[in-house]
């Protein structure tokens, strides 16, 4: 009876937070997150996203190559545990959802896509501070920053060990060895462990 509570508390706590990700800026007055999105639908990228092979991205680390803010790109599949999308000039990107962030690929596409171009003038890009715009050019993280801008720059924090967008302290990786801890104050960057 105890394992089946506890492995019912665990499914709870796994969808909780698969809420609180997936809805984190449904809220947006500009319209740059996608409700719904279908296969075969072109959107822009919302954040950076890094990859050291294109058909085999763990969205969690960030090393090699940027795929930046802005990308236009076309949805090509939203299995249960990966995202596939395709670049203009045809490159295919396939991301692992499952592991660390306990969303579909749906789910997923809807956080990192949208139907306009944050880049685009006046789009939510413009809306940061000039530091912050420097920053996500780069994907990278400085104190001074805004959530909003880290998730830009960076991605959104995987919610295996982030289970809240609010919390004060994020833990995120640049590599599998390599970990970041970001913590804010008054939504702020405040300090950067590496």
């Amino acid at each position: 009876m105890k394992m089946v509570f506890s492995r019912f508390l665990l499914l709870l706590f796994t969808f909780v937070v698969s809420l609180n990700i997936a809805h984190a800026f449904d809220e947006d007055e500009e319209g740059s997150t996608t409700s719904s999105v279908k296969e075969g639908q072109a959107l822009y990228t919302q954040t950076n996203i890094w990859y050291e092979k294109p058909m085999k991205i763990l969205i969690l680390f960030h090393a090699g190559a940027i795929l930046p803010v802005g990308t236009k790109v076309t949805i090509e599949d939203m299995s249960s545990k990966a995202l596939v999308f395709t670049r203009e000039d045809g490159m295919k990107f396939r991301i692992y959802t499952r592991k660390y962030y306990n969303l579909t690929g749906e789910e997923m596409a809807k956080l990192l896509f949208g139907s306009k171009n944050p880049m685009a003038k006046g789009g939510k890009f413009h809306k940061f501070s000039k530091m912050e715009r420097k920053q996500i050019k780069q994907g990278q993280i400085k104190k001074g920053m805004s959530r909003e801008a880290v998730i830009m720059a960076y991605g959104y924090p995987p919610t295996h060990v982030n289970p809240s967008l609010k919390q004060d302290t994020w833990q995120l990786w640049v590599t599998r060895w390599n970990k970041l801890r970001v913590t804010f104050a008054n939504d702020k960057v405040s300090h950067i462990l590496d």
